[in-house]
């Protein structure tokens, strides 16, 4: 148990360590499923419609984090980082479903039929940033796109 405590510090030390990363002109274009979100929220003019755009987003985005954090466990090769992997992303289920949940309480209780749209952009938004973060991760340690 010590030794994976001890891999899990190193794993979120060298995280936050990571060095700065230059912006790429080329990839500050929006991902595709930020161009289709906006393209429906564009549409949308129902608090319905625009919920929906950003529920339909949310699940994109899990798709693409299922699909980035199997890139990241497939090429760690140590079995210590690889069990520190799924243990971080465990842990981070947890964290996201506990924010899920406090964002539907709070906007419930602070926010008429906006709350529908609140609640579904900041899980959206929750995804989102996790891909990014596994993103950056991946990119980071194998493939060092953006490093100079």
């Amino acid at each position: 148990m010590k030794k994976i405590l001890k891999v899990l510090a190193m794993v979120v030390f060298c995280v936050l360590c990571v060095p700065y990363v230059k912006a790429n002109p080329e990839k500050s274009s929006l991902h595709p499923i930020s161009k289709k979100l906006t393209q429906c929220l564009n549409q949308g003019s129902t608090t319905l419609e625009i919920s929906l755009c950003y529920e339909t987003a949310e699940k994109e985005w899990d798709t693409a984090l299922n699909i980035i954090y199997q890139k990241l466990l497939s090429e760690i090769q140590d079995p210590a980082l690889k069990e520190a992997l799924k243990e971080i992303q465990r842990q981070w289920i947890k964290n996201r479903n506990k924010e899920f949940e406090f964002f539907q309480k709070l906007y419930t209780q602070t926010g008429g039929t906006i709350s529908m749209i609140n609640t579904a952009a900041s899980r959206a938004k929750i995804v989102k940033d996790r891909v990014s973060e596994l993103t950056d991760i991946y990119n980071s340690a194998y493939h060092m796109e953006g490093l100079e």
